[in-house]
Parts: C-alpha cells; sequence; structure tokens
C-alpha cells in the first residue's frame, strides 16, 4: 500500500484505502488477468462512503503509465437518466489515438442509434467497439453507482459481462447493495450477470479499530492516549465507514477539536462537543456557514442535478451571484469543478442530497418548475429531463412529456425503461382525470410492450383500455384491445375463445373509423412507426398467424386471402419480389402464417416463398430482431421437413438463432424463440447441452412454443430412457390423454405428441394405449387437413400392425408411408419408413431387398447429419447381418451404433445393441464383441481370481489401470460384480 501522509489535506482518496489491502490485491489480480487476455467482471460494492470508488481510483492510478484505455460512466441520483446514459457518458469519455477505432456513432447522433434498428444491433455494436478497442490494447471500463441506473445500461452490462470473457477487458461495476432491494432492477439483473459471467465480488465493509486508528494518525499526528480516545469516539460515530471518518476529522479539524499549535496537534474535549453522527448533518453545517445568496444558489442546482453546467445556473441565478457560490462552495469542500470551467459537480452524491433536501416542498417544487419551462423553450433537453421536472413540481403536463420520454426509450429499444415511464404516465392521468380517449390510448400501448412477457399484466392494461374506448365512443382502439386481449388469451391456453375475440376485432376493425396515424401510434409495434402500414393489415395478418399457429391450416388461408388478398403469388416473379414485399410491408405475420400453413399442407415451395417475404420486409423495415424468430420458423417448418440434406442452410440458421438465443431480452423474447435452437440440439445429438438448457430456462410465454418445447423434452426423455418424464410433460399439454380436443390444443406441428405418445407405447408393449393414441392423431390430422407428417402417422399404423403379428398389414402401411412421403418428399420420414421396411423385409428372411432399403436409410442418415437416426438405422443393419451371417459387418455396425448412443445416452438403443451382440459368437480380441483386446486380457485373469495388484503386474501395467479396465469391463457386459463377470466371460466363451 501507498505511503499514508503525515498531514491534513492530503489526497481523500488514499485514506479511504486504510484497511482495503485484501481487496486492492484481488482487483489488481482481475486486471492483469484482463491484459493477459482473460476478460473478467468486478463487482465492487456496499454502503454510502465505504469506499467503492476509492478502490476503484486507486486501481486506475496503479495503472497509470501502462498502455491501458480506461473509460468511467456514472449514475446519478434524483434526476432522470436517459436510456443507456451510463454508456454513452462512458463512451463520450473516449478519445480515439492514432489507428484506434472511432467510437460509436449512436453515443452522439440520435438518428445514427435509430438506424440501428434494434436493441440487440445497439448492443452489438457496442461489443464491436470494445473488441475493436481492446485488439489494440487491454480495456478498464468502469461503471459507478449503478444502483441508479436505468434498466436498459443494466441488460448492456449483462450482456458485455457475459460476451467479453475472452477479451483483455475489465469491467469494474460499483453499487449500494443496500439499496437493490425488492423490484430494483439490478436486484433482477445482478444474480443472471452473477451466473452467465462468474465476476469477482468485492463487499466493502466497515473498516476495524487497527484501520480507523492508522487513518486518524495518518490525518493528525496525536499523543498515543489522545489518539486512543479520538478513534474511540470516531468508531462510535462513523460506525467503521471510511467517508464518515474522515469527514467528522475534518469537521473537528474546522471546529478546532483538533488544532495544531508550534508543539503539535491537540485533540479537544469530545465529551464536550456536540458531534454530528450522520454526514448529512456535517454538510448541513457547511452549508450554514455559507451566506445566505449562496445557499439559495447551490440549492437552486441541486436540483438541476449532480452536474451542473454554468448555462444550467445561470437559467436559474444572475451570474454575480453564481461565480460568489461556485468559489464558497468549492472552499467548503462542497463541489468540484469541470474541466475547462464549463460547470462543476457535487462531490458526493449525499452533499447532493443534504442540499436538495434543505429546500421546502414548495421551494423545490418552484425551482423544478423554473427548470422545466427553460428548458420546454428552449427546446435542448431530453424529454425524460423535462419529465421529470414537471413530474417533481405537479405540472399537469408531466404526463404528456413521460409519453414522449416513453417512446423515445421505445426507438432506443429500452423496453423496460420506456414501460416505466408509460406507466407512470397513466398513473396521473388516472388521477388527473385527463381524457379517458387518451388514457385508453396509452393502456393499449403499455400492453403491448410485455403482451408476451407478462401475459397476465398485460391484458388487464388490454381490457381497462378496452372498456375507456367504447365509452368514448373511440371504435378503433377498443378493437385493437380486443384484438391483443384475444392474443394473450391465446398464450394464456384459452385458444377458442382467444380466437373468437381475434376475429371479432378484425371484423370491427375494418368498421371502424378511426385516424391511421393514431392506431399506428397507440396500437402497433415499435417498428411500425415511421412506415406507411393500415393496422387493418397487421391485424389480419396476425390474425391469419395465430390460426395456422393453432393448426386451423386452411382457415388461415382463407382468411389470408380475403383481407391480405394473393399478392404473395406476384412474388413468384423474382423481379417483383422486392416490390411486393415492399408493399405489403405490414404483412409479416400474415406471410409467416402463410409458412406455417402451406408447409403442413404440403406446399414446401409457397412456405419457402411466403417464409422469404417475411425475411425480406424485415430487413426493408429494419425489424432485426424478427431475423431470429423467422429463422427459427425456417428451421422448424421448411428445413427439417422438406430440406435436411442442406446443411449449409441448417447451418446458417442455427447460427443466426444461436446468435440471439444469448443476446438480451425485449421485442422478441428469447425464451420464445428458444424452441428453434432445442429442436436443433436434438437433431444434432447435442443433448447434454440440451438437457442443460431445458432445466435452466424460463419457459415460454407463448403457447405455441411451449407446445414445440414441450415435442422436444418428451423426445428428448423418451429417447434416454425416461419414460415417466416423457409421459408427464406429454400430460401438461395433452391434459385429456387421447381425447383431447385439437381445436384447444393443436400447434403448428400437429399430432405430432400423439405420434410420440403412440410409439412410446408401442415400445413399452402397451398395445391398447398405442391404439388410444393413434385414434387421436387421425382426429387431428383430419380436423387440421395437414399433409406434413402423414407418412410418420402410416408409419406408426404399420409397426402397430406388426405388434400385432400382422405382416402384410404392416407391409401395406409402410410402403403407403414410403408414397407419401416422396411427394412432397419428407427427408426424416424417409430415413424413418426406408429404416421399418428394411427391419420387415429382415423378419421375412428377403435380404437384398432389406439391405436396400436399409442403405438408403443409411445414406439418407448421413447425408441429413442426423445421428440419432443413423444409430438407430445401424442398429437394424447389424441385425440384418446377424441374419445373414456377416460376424464382421455386425461388429461393426454395432460399434459404431455403439458409440453414438454412448455420446447420446440412449440408453434404451444401447440395451438393444447389448440384445443384438449376445446374438453374435464371439470374435476373441475384436472390438466389436465390444471389450478391448486387452478388457479381454484383464477379464480372464479376473475369472482366475486375481486382484488389481496381480493383474497389474501380470500385464506389466498399473493397478490404476486395471481398475479403469475392470470397470469398464462391468459396464459393457452389464453386470454388478468381478464375479458375475467371470461367469457371462464362461457363459458366452468370451475368454
Amino acid at each position: 500500500m501507498n505511503q499514508v501522509p503525515e498531514s491534513p489535506g492530503d489526497l481523500q482518496s488514499q485514506r479511504l484505502l486504510v484497511g482495503r489491502e485484501r481487496e486492492r490485491t484481488i482487483l489488481r489480480s482481475c486486471l492483469s488477468d484482463a491484459v493477459a487476455g482473460q476478460g473478467r467482471t468486478a463487482l465492487v460494492f456496499g454502503e454510502a462512503g465505504i469506499g467503492k470508488t476509492s478502490l476503484v481510483q486507486d486501481l486506475v492510478n496503479w495503472a497509470h503509465g501502462n498502455p491501458i484505455t480506461i473509460l468511467e460512466g456514472h449514475c446519478y441520483d434524483l434526476t432522470a437518466t436517459p436510456p443507456y446514459g451510463l454508456w454513452i457518458e462512458l463512451i463520450q469519455t473516449y478519445r480515439p489515438q492514432s489507428g484506434f477505432p472511432e467510437a460509436p456513432g449512436f453515443a452522439t447522433d440520435e438518428s445514427a442509434l435509430a438506424g440501428l434498428g434494434s436493441q440487440d444491433a445497439l448492443f452489438r455494436e457496442t461489443l464491436a467497439f470494445v473488441t475493436d478497442l481492446s485488439q489494440h490494447q487491454p480495456v478498464l471500463l468502469i461503471l459507478e453507482d449503478v444502483h441508479w441506473a436505468d434498466r436498459a445500461s443494466l441488460d448492456l452490462l449483462r450482456f458485455l459481462a457475459r460476451q467479453t470473457r475472452q477479451l483483455p477487458i475489465l469491467l469494474i461495476v460499483t453499487y449500494r447493495d443496500d439499496e437493490t432491494s425488492g423490484d430494483h432492477p439490478l436486484d433482477q439483473i445482478g444474480p443472471l450477470i452473477v451466473r452467465e459471467a462468474n465476476p469477482e465480488r468485492i463487499e466493502l465493509r466497515a473498516i476495524d479499530r487497527e484501520a480507523v486508528t492508522h487513518l486518524a494518525s495518518s490525518y493528525v499526528p496525536l499523543p498515543a492516549n489522545e489518539l486512543e480516545q479520538l478513534v474511540i469516539s470516531l468508531l462510535r460515530w462513523a460506525e467503521g465507514n471510511p467517508l464518515f471518518t474522515i469527514e467528522l476529522l475534518r469537521e473537528l479539524e474546522i471546529n478546532n477539536q483538533l488544532a495544531s499549535s508550534a508543539t503539535g496537534w491537540t485533540l479537544g474535549e469530545l465529551d464536550q462537543t456536540s458531534v454530528p453522527v450522520v454526514v448529512r448533518q456535517l454538510i448541513e453545517r457547511r452549508i450554514s456557514r455559507l451566506s445566505t445568496s449562496s445557499v439559495a444558489t447551490l440549492q437552486r442546482a441541486a436540483v438541476v442535478g449532480q452536474n451542473v453546467l454554468l448555462d444550467q445556473l445561470r437559467q436559474l441565478a444572475d451570474e454575480s451571484s453564481s461565480a460568489n457560490a461556485l468559489e464558497e462552495a468549492m472552499q467548503a469542500q462542497l463541489i468540484d469543478e469541470m474541466e475547462h470551467g464549463a460547470g462543476f459537480w457535487f462531490r458526493h452524491a449525499l452533499v447532493r442530497e443534504a442540499i436538495y433536501t434543505s429546500l421546502s416542498l414548495v421551494q423545490r417544487r418552484d425551482i423544478h418548475q423554473q427548470i422545466a419551462d427553460a428548458s420546454i423553450t428552449q427546446g435542448n433537453s431530453t424529454p425524460e429531463f423535462v419529465a421529470y421536472h414537471l413530474l417533481q413540481s405537479g405540472d399537469r403536463r408531466a404526463p404528456d412529456w413521460l409519453i414522449q420520454a416513453g417512446e423515445f426509450a421505445e426507438r432506443r429499444f429500452a423496453w423496460h425503461d420506456a414501460f416505466s415511464y408509460y406507466d407512470r404516465a397513466a398513473t396521473l392521468m388516472r388521477r388527473q382525470g385527463d381524457d379517458p380517449r387518451s388514457l385508453a390510448r396509452l393502456l393499449l400501448k403499455i400492453g403491448r410492450l410485455f403482451r408476451f412477457s407478462d401475459l397476465q399484466r398485460a391484458i388487464t392494461y388490454f381490457r381497462e383500455s378496452r372498456e375507456l374506448a367504447r365509452s368514448c365512443g373511440d371504435d378503433s382502439i377498443a378493437a385493437l384491445a380486443l384484438f391483443n386481449i384475444g392474443v394473450n388469451r391465446c398464450n394464456l391456453q384459452e385458444i377458442r375463445r382467444g380466437l373468437v375475440d381475434m376475429r371479432n376485432a378484425v371484423e370491427a376493425l375494418t368498421e371502424a373509423h378511426g385516424s391511421p396515424e393514431e392506431e399506428v401510434r397507440w396500437g402497433q409495434a415499435a417498428w411500425a412507426h415511421g412506415h406507411q402500414i393500415d393496422p387493418r393489415i397487421t391485424t389480419a395478418a396476425a390474425l391469419v398467424n395465430s390460426l395456422a399457429g393453432f393448426g386451423r391450416f386452411n382457415e388461415a388461408v382463407s382468411i389470408a386471402d380475403r383481407y391480405l388478398g394473393n399478392s404473395w403469388l406476384e412474388a413468384k416473379d423474382e423481379q417483383r419480389f422486392e416490390e411486393v414485399a415492399r408493399q405489403t410491408a405490414g404483412s409479416i405475420d400474415g406471410y409467416l402464417g402463410l409458412t406455417f400453413a402451406f408447409s403442413a399442407l404440403g406446399r414446401p415451395d409457397d412456405a419457402k416463398l411466403t417464409l422469404n417475404l417475411a425475411r425480406e420486409i424485415t430487413s426493408q423495415v429494419g425489424i432485426v430482431p424478427m431475423k431470429a424468430a423467422i429463422a427459427t420458423v425456417d428451421l422448424i417448418v421448411n428445413h427439417y421437413p422438406y430440406s435436411t440434406t442442406d446443411l449449409h442452410e441448417r447451418a446458417q440458421l442455427f447460427a443466426l438463432i444461436e446468435d440471439n438465443f444469448h443476446s438480451p431480452s425485449g421485442f422478441i423474447d428469447v425464451r420464445n424463440i428458444s424452441w428453434g435452437y432445442f429442436t436443433y440440439l436434438l437433431h444434432a445429438g447435442e443433448w447434454d447441452l440440451l438437457r442443460k438448457l431445458l432445466k435452466t430456462c424460463e419457459p415460454p410465454s407463448m403457447f405455441t412454443a411451449e407446445v414445440n418445447n414441450a415435442i422436444v423434452e418428451c423426445r428428448l426423455a423418451w429417447y434416454q430412457g425416461d419414460h415417466d418424464d416423457a409421459w408427464k410433460r406429454l400430460n401438461e399439454i395433452l391434459q385429456d390423454g387421447p381425447d383431447t380436443p385439437p381445436d384447444d390444443r393443436a400447434g403448428f406441428l400437429p399430432a405430432e405428441l400423439q405420434r410420440i405418445a403412440a410409439e412410446m407405447a408401442l415400445d413399452l408393449g402397451e398395445l391398447g394405449r398405442a391404439r388410444d393414441w393413434l385414434d387421436a392423431h387421425d382426429r387431428w390430422m383430419e380436423w387440421s387437413g395437414a399433409i406434413r407428417g402423414k407418412p410418420d402417422g402410416l408409419l406408426l399404423h404399420g409397426k402397430y400392425s406388426l405388434a400385432h403379428n400382422d405382416r402384410e398389414s404392416a407391409f401395406d402401411f409402410a410402403e403407403r408411408a414410403l408414397r407419401q412421403a416422396e411427394n412432397p418428399r419428407q427427408w426424416i420420414s424417409l430415413i424413418r419408413v426406408h429404416r421399418f421396411l428394411g427391419e420387415l423385409l429382415t423378419a421375412t428372411g428377403n435380404h437384398d431387398a432389406a439391405r436396400h432399403h436399409l442403405e438408403e436409410s443409411q445414406r439418407l442418415s448421413v447425408s441429413c447429419a442426423l445421428p440419432f437416426e443413423h444409430a438407430l438405422t445401424l442398429a437394424a443393419m447389424s441385425a440384418l447381418e446377424i441374419d445373414t451371417g456377416d460376424q464382421s459387418a455386425a461388429r461393426g455396425h454395432l460399434s459404431n451404433a455403439r458409440r453414438i448412443c454412448s455420446e447420446l445416452g440412449a440408453h434404451p438403443v444401447l440395451a438393444r445393441l447389448e440384445k443384438l451382440a449376445r446374438q453374435l459368437r464371439p470374435d476373441r480380441g475384436d472390438p466389436g464383441s465390444g471389450l478391448s483386446r486387452r478388457e479381454l486380457e484383464v477379464l480372464a485373469l479376473v475369472a482366475q481370481g486375481m486382484s488389481d495388484k496381480q493383474i497389474g503386474d501380470a500385464l506389466f501395467i498399473s493397478h490404476h489401470t486395471v481398475t479403469r479396465h475392470v470397470s469398464s469391463i462391468l459396464r459393457k457386459l452389464d453386470v454388478e460384480s468381478r464375479t458375475a463377470a467371470a461367469i457371462r466371460a464362461s457363459q458366452d466363451s468370451l475368454i
């Protein structure tokens, strides 16, 4: 630690570091790690005055002179912080060196920010900036007092903390942990940062007696007895808080209770003095020494904010009195001057708070009013700044400015902050008895902000909006509110009722006479603002999407023809494609709905065309977050059924989904695109990661997404042998079992869960149960009119027939399934049908025909990169080779299948493979038998009763290696003991 000075008046920050050696070491270690390329995040927290800033500034001083870029951003209390204000301030401190990257334009140019198109784009541009910067030299990012940060800034912090772990970047975050309880944004984001970024957590607590003694002795050299008396008093008054301790020492010095003379320092009678016990009282005492006019000027400045520009102060006080006040305040150590004399800042938030609260309520309101009026007149302040001061002054204009602040936040993609502004505006409007029409519109906007993330809360806003709109004759807003009620009811699993609401709303909206501009402003998504989009089109398009999303495919196509027309057909002409996209910008949801419908109805070319139109529109109007949602739809309803062999397309779609899966939630909640990510992991064989994510990720808020997640969860549990979990999850969706009606539970993959249930029942030999689920499957397919999935249904009927030893019917169903899978071509279905035909033909002894089908199944499973399907086909091929007597080929297939299934944890298939292996003649030392040559040698000695040490000596290997071989032998032979292994070896002639 640096030498602590022996005279008063030295740097406060050094004194505050007394007793912080451990914390200093930790923080310096974090910076060293970052410099070495291992990105770190450090959270420094504790109560006000505990020394957080001083600890961080000590690190800055320690790093001084080294090639490190240091950027700092601060948050402030008692003011309005714009979205990303913390980060904008941090970036604005950046002064690029020659060859270094330029700062992102959004930090200074609002139009540049709006041009980014999404919160995700803003986050990634920030990440790109700090990444580029870190390639030139290590970066230290300091974020002070984030307990006052806006939610958007905290979301960006979370994103960067996770994304910079492999970069030479140290993120330091300071905050007061005693001010972040309850529903505070940091209380919600903080645990996520801890989980995802594994930050260093540095809690600053009260310093002990030794540290206080060190601090006091460094401030004034006193005799030992007087120093002890002083320390006892300081501990009682300041309770180990370094800032409070130093301020008390200063106050004692000002009062001459710590006095200097020719013979040294002396301590006065503390017991006879009324010494304040909190810093606020110390500050108030210093304020009391200022002139009346200076106090008045500082009070006005405190209303402005933590940082005050001279131009702002001149609006509230004349230049002469301002100059006098600033001079007195600096002498009293209440403020510090800004660089170049542009203004000043209060030395500590507690200073400003004490001055602010010294004003009476009436005085505060008057000054807030003056600031608001001046800001509105000059037009140079952000809407949240104006709204804050109007709010504090009790001005009735506050709701209008809060709404403007909310819209400003929306344009910055700060959804939580927008909601906060709108919600406060609505509360004020109710209290003030404002125009119900305006309140109805605002409530509609509020509900739409979180209609996917907080369904119950959103629906209460929609209902109130509708009631108010109907009471004042605003039919269009009432219809839009009803439409959103319907959307939320669907996601709350009231599907039939929700779709009725949506249909009625679309009909009502076509007859309403509202202003399209107002409808777009209040009732449409943020991306629609500024575009010529008719809300009647967007709601009809959303209805198409919902109908198709819940299995009403033909009705979805009919509604699209009625309300949206069939202009998508014109897009088949490549020269007109972009033109059609421009003309139908409001139809994104409609085109996605048509994609669902056409895919299910067996029209893959039309499905691909409508999805590409939706993708083109998102690019034209800049709806960046929708790209991941569209990629998810493309992957599930187009790629896997119809273009599974196009691995390049799959990689592109997955990269886009994965990239957004780890992005912050917002316009498109990540929970509602997780099913695309999960489906990919299931097919790709990434089952360990999939299982982990299914346990840790929040469930979707959209019911269609929940259904598709359930499909993945059921398949994973079934494939890994956990049938109970699979049945449990399936029954959570299909609550009436096979009798569940399709119009209340169907999704855009209709009858998929019924197929899973039927096949699980067949696997378990429960033929009656399988029959019930097959019947349910057929009813659902007929109800929806779906073509996609028919081959799998026919295949299940074939398996059911085979279970009843009706091979003729089984062949008939399989051949029908093959024809259905060829038109349109459904690759995964083809893999399964060819495999089943190969198994059937093997059983009847038609080996040549069986080999043809199994080789086709194998070729397709490899070209489609589906490891589990490949393993199943290898198992069928090994059975064929066993039947033909080709032991070597059978062992090769079994070995490959074992390897795949072991990695996947596909225990039921592994059990089947072991049964097949027992049908083989043992081949000593052949890996196809399941044991390596070395394991067979170990097994032979185990059968002789040797210990691990004896076996090791005999084979010249360590006994630890022998132990590993024995464990492997027991696992592969599926036995519990060495004795059982020896018996099995004898029975199967393994040795």
